[in-house]
């Protein structure tokens, strides 16, 4: 009995002595290890500090600090710029790759190295001055957006996004959190997830963000291109709203699809969809253009039977006729010489004359003169010449400047069945000088060598009137005392001859 006792003190003692011996190497172990931190920790600062990026930016405020590192808010020791430096516990990402993408829905990446001793990726990137789109959505107290809105943040992000799938890079972590809105555009932020590739991989990996992760993702952590494409749709949706109906509907349910093959295969078809949101198909184009062309049909034959087009026809055939032979007289006219102003008076018609058939009405006044209508035009009784200005006191060189206030009115009368498409006024001088006039409001004119043209782009409809003034307040009339100072004024038009009127100015 006592040799039992004693054994089992025994082999209490020895288990009591290894658990201590255990505990002691342990506390050793630890002990250790923890020292292994410290002088790894001081390693990495040591490197940090002797980091020619610590020594070219400035620390501001940290952003966000965890496990998988930090991001700090710098600025430009010498611009002053505000940049994002992050440093993140991981190689091997696609911050290097992403240096050279230049898209408005991307970051721009300033820098990236790699420490592999450590396993440390430094990176300095564009500091995006704005919100997340789950911020911004709190702002307005989650209330969805409409389709003008929806039209820019989603072609911006689609675009951003086939850039990134057209560089062979999956983002894996798309949802309001990580998307940044400014006052001009949106961004994609937070690639520390992103990977190159688009093939699923055999081990599990990230798994994304809850409720913005499509079904392959969130359960095998298993992400390609379609399941970015799922998580834009599902962002999308989270801004337009559960009951939203709008033109982006449709998109939105491919987007959504559970089954992978079902939904848009990359950035850049997603994108071509967006972009021809809201426009109707091929097949409805082509039903809409049939049914239009019945339809002209149908009224090209309810009009052939009450309208009988050979006479429209006959009609308009005799109007030209008429027209031809309109311009046939004025041809006769020798417009030449009246260009060339020898005076001749020959050449002049009545004030409302008949070289358009009686169509064209075409009269003329010059307000505030005594006036009279003559064989060969309108009279106007200037008085004594040397009441005016610039006037010589004797001799056949001797000359006149009309009052400043003085002008010519002219009144077309379209008499015609059609309007008066672009009517051009060409006014020619006789012993006149119109070099110095004031050019007429609301035209077109050009000083000729011996006349003024002046054009208007308007029609003149039928039955209506148009006035038009001709200002002579610097017109210099050439030897007054002859009387053979006149001004005629020839209507031309797109559409009917030329029709002529003249005025003559008698001096005592």
């Amino acid at each position: 009995m006592s040799v039992m006792i004693i054994r089992e003190n025994s082999n209490e003692w020895n288990n009591l002595l290894n658990k201590i011996e255990k505990s002691r190497v342990d506390f050793m172990d630890q002990e250790q290890l923890d020292n292994d931190k410290i002088k790894l920790e001081e390693k990495k600062k040591e490197m940090f500090q002797n980091d020619p990026i610590e020594e070219k930016y400035k620390k501001v405020r940290e952003l966000k600090s965890n496990s998988f590192g930090k991001t700090l808010l710098v600025t430009d020791k010498i611009t002053g710029s505000f940049f994002v430096l992050k440093r993140i516990n991981a190689v091997g990402l696609v911050y290097a790759k992403m240096r050279n993408l230049i898209d408005p829905a991307l970051p721009r990446i300033i820098y990236c190295g790699e420490n592999k001793t450590f396993g440390i990726t430094t990176v300095i990137e564009e500091y995006v001055n704005g919100i997340t789109l789950s911020e911004w959505m709190k702002q307005r107290d989650l209330e969805p957006i409409n389709d003008e809105l929806a039209k820019m943040i989603f072609r911006q992000l689609a675009s951003g996004l086939k850039t990134l799938h057209e560089n062979n890079i999956t983002h894996r972590a798309i949802s309001p959190k990580t998307i940044m809105f400014t006052s001009k555009n949106v961004k994609f932020i937070v690639f520390d997830h992103a990977i190159e590739g688009n093939t699923y991989t055999s081990e599990l990996s990230y798994k994304g963000l809850v409720g913005f992760a499509p079904p392959e993702q969130a359960v095998l952590g298993k992400a390609d291109f379609r399941s970015d494409v799922y998580s834009l749709g599902m962002t999308m949706k989270n801004l337009l709203g559960t009951d939203y109906k709008g033109k982006y509907r449709k998109i939105l349910e491919h987007c959504l699809a559970s089954d992978p093959d079902e939904r848009y295969q990359n950035g850049a078809k997603l994108k071509k969809a967006v972009q021809n949101a809201g426009m109707l198909p091929l097949n409805k184009i082509i039903a809409g253009a049939a049914i239009l062309y019945v339809f002209v049909l149908a009224f090209l034959l309810i009009i052939n039977t009450w309208f009988n087009p050979v006479k429209q026809l006959e009609a308009e055939q005799k109007f030209e006729q008429e027209q031809e032979s309109a311009r046939a007289e004025a041809a006769k006219i020798d417009m030449d010489k009246s260009v060339q102003g020898n005076g001749s008076e020959d050449n002049f018609t009545n004030a409302v004359n008949g070289l358009a058939k009686g169509r064209l009405g075409l009269s003329v006044a010059f307000p505030g003169r005594p006036q009279e209508s003559g064989s060969d035009g309108v009279i106007v009784n200037m008085g004594k010449s040397s009441d005016l200005s610039g006037t010589a006191d004797s001799g056949e060189n001797s000359s006149v400047i009309f009052p400043g206030n003085a002008k010519l009115v002219l009144t077309i009368k379209n008499n015609t069945d059609r309007a008066i498409k672009n009517p051009v006024l060409t006014f020619i001088p006789y012993n006149i000088d119109l070099a110095n006039i004031k050019d007429p409001s609301n035209t077109i004119t050009k000083h000729l060598a011996n006349s003024v043209e002046c054009r208007r782009d308007v029609s003149i409809p039928r039955g209506s009137t148009m006035k038009f003034e001709l200002p002579l307040g610097k017109a210099v009339v050439l030897n007054p005392a002859k009387n053979n100072a006149a001004i005629k004024a020839v209507l031309r038009s797109d559409n009917y001859a030329d029709t002529a009127v003249k005025m003559k100015f008698n001096f005592q």
